[in-house]
């Protein structure tokens, strides 16, 4: 979760030089340039989030850095490349992608159609973390067509994981859970 753009380089470093098929590697919550061409580049990724309001606003916030991300990596052109930079400072604060699009398909319309082909193909899977009532069970659903109604983003609705006590007691104590 550190938020030194040193240490998430030295971290892609010691992550290939691991021997395991898989690495878990916990951003934390800092939304930081850094991070998110971190997520962006990993074969695999798993966003989580609580039922909390904070939470439930830092995934749409990622879910809006990550486009932003991608959709400046997979345009080319460098004419292409400045109007959506110009496009996103003008829009300010990480835009939705939706609004994005529409703003650059009014002045560049083969952008606004590869921005538009980016939200569709966007991969986004996500959790719902330490879910214990009926209302944090159905929250995954409600993020999902919330986000696609609004971004214009189809989101990978994977679950969720109940709350359990017995984690956050062995987490205190820094002992494993069994």
């Amino acid at each position: 979760g550190s938020a030194r753009r040193s240490s998430l380089r030295e971290l892609r470093r010691r992550v290939a030089k691991q021997d395991a098929d898989f690495a878990v590697v916990d951003l934390g919550s800092a939304a930081t340039d850094a991070a998110i061409r971190f997520w962006c580049d990993a074969p695999h990724r798993l966003a989580l989030t609580m039922p909390e309001p904070n939470a439930v606003a830092g995934l749409y916030r990622l879910v809006r850095k990550t486009f932003a991300a991608m959709a400046l990596q997979r345009v080319s052109d460098e004419g292409q490349q400045d109007a959506l930079h110009a496009a996103l400072t003008k829009a300010g604060q990480t835009p939705a992608p939706s609004d994005i699009a529409a703003l650059v398909h009014q002045e560049r319309p083969e952008l606004g159609h590869t921005l538009q082909d980016c939200m569709n193909t966007l991969q986004f899977p996500f959790i719902v973390n330490q879910a214990r009532m009926r209302a944090d069970l159905e929250l995954g659903d409600q993020i999902t067509v919330a986000v696609r109604r609004r971004y214009g983003v189809p989101l990978k609705y994977l679950g969720y994981v109940e709350h359990d006590d017995a984690v956050r007691t062995s987490s205190r104590k820094r002992r494993p859970l069994l």
